[in-house]
């Protein structure tokens, strides 16, 4: 509560409290990006932290948004719930067709697959190393 001149509203951080939005850059062109559900206060926009990954590269996680306080609208449940939505493969020059991706634990955990245009051709990536490659049809 708070109002009357006197108080002040104090809320506690509450499991998956936060949206944010990220991206992922694998170092060698390739990327990927989504979104994911935490407590507040574990991430901020403009945040980053390196990786290293099997392309040989340092790749990095980018913090693109965050939005506090959704816990009050039922996402609760979905402390530490990341999902992939896109994915650049620089060696086929295209984004993935169809993209599917999530994890249950946490950022830097995430792990999918995609297609390409033509959904002839699919490969692997995620849980912080491995980069899609497909064919460019």
């Amino acid at each position: 509560y708070f109002g009357y001149g006197y108080y002040e509203a104090d809320v506690a951080s509450t499991a998956g409290s936060q949206l944010f939005y990220f991206t992922y850059v694998y170092g060698n062109g390739d990327s990927y990006s989504g979104y994911g559900y935490d407590d507040t206060g574990t991430y901020y926009a403009g945040q980053y932290w390196y990786s290293y990954n099997e392309t040989g590269n340092y790749g990095y996680y980018y913090i693109d948004a965050v939005y506090d306080g959704y816990a009050d609208y039922g996402y609760s449940s979905y402390d530490e719930y990341v999902n992939v939505y896109n994915y650049y493969d620089s060696e086929s020059g295209q984004y993935l067709s169809s993209v599917y991706g999530e994890s249950w634990s946490g950022l830097g955990n995430e792990y999918g697959y995609g297609y390409n245009s033509s959904y002839t051709d699919s490969d692997d990536f995620g849980y912080g190393y491995y980069e899609a490659d497909v064919s460019n049809a």
